[in-house]
């Protein structure tokens, strides 16, 4: 059973950028599988460390888009991205240094970190480069 589902009220309209939200929603559903079963800080910072460079990827992706289209938000939403990779990074500190954790506040973290984020600042992104490039794509 997935911990950590795609939910068609996460679709942005970009075939790309949901593509890439199922993608880094995939890895978070197996990485919360693994702490929930209990696997080894090694496991589970290796998952991680997958999800950091998935969302980096993805990160650097809107960022250079919003440049481009000189969305009036962007400077606030890369902020975000920011912010976001900084609290991922100290998940992995606190994991790493054997900090006790439990799944539920993990899963909390998480569905704040990708639910809110695309609610808040990628949906509005994606109609703003949807109306200046005229594509979904």
């Amino acid at each position: 059973m997935p911990y950590f589902l795609w939910t068609d009220d996460v679709i942005t309209g970009n075939k790309m950028v949901d593509a890439e939200h199922r993608k880094i929603t995939m890895l978070v559903d197996t990485f919360l599988a693994s702490c929930e079963s209990g696997a080894s800080v090694k496991t589970v910072s290796f998952q991680l460390e997958k999800i950091a460079i998935a969302s980096n990827k993805h990160f650097e992706w809107e960022n250079f888009e919003m440049l481009r289209i000189g969305f009036i938000n962007r400077d606030i939403h890369i902020a975000d991205h920011v912010n976001l990779l900084k609290d991922l990074s100290s998940l992995a500190k606190e994991i790493e240094s054997g900090l006790q954790y439990s799944a539920q506040d993990v899963y909390c973290f998480f569905k704040a970190w990708l639910h809110d984020h695309i609610f808040i600042y990628d949906i509005p992104m994606v109609n703003a480069l949807q109306i200046f490039t005229g594509s979904d794509e």
